[in-house]
């Protein structure tokens, strides 16, 4: 494998099998009656962290981006998405009748 095609295969594939892990932690808490606690509280900060790590891995290595600059770019995306400040569903129609 090339080198950017190793790197982006290390992130883009990291990122959803470590957030598949912390999935499956959330569904067992909603529908297999695992309890929320400590330690499971623990378990998904850990999940988290190795999520954010190819996050991390990702935008500097295929990206050349610091994810200071990834959040200014969401929520300057969200900002024109959700222009009252917060989810509603007008508009979410008013964005869906443009496309």
């Amino acid at each position: 494998m090339r080198d950017f095609e190793s790197k982006i295969a290390t992130g883009g594939l990291g990122m959803v099998s470590e957030g598949g892990e912390f999935a499956d932690v959330v569904k067992k808490i909603l529908f297999h009656e695992m309890e929320y606690n400590e330690e499971v509280r623990q378990r998904l900060i850990k999940e988290l962290g190795d999520v954010m790590w190819y996050v991390a891995f990702t935008a500097r290595n295929v990206l050349d981006i610091s994810i200071k600059e990834i959040i200014e770019a969401n929520i300057e995306k969200l900002s024109a998405r959700y222009p009252s400040g917060k989810f509603s569903h007008k508009d979410f129609m008013r964005k869906e009748q443009k496309k």
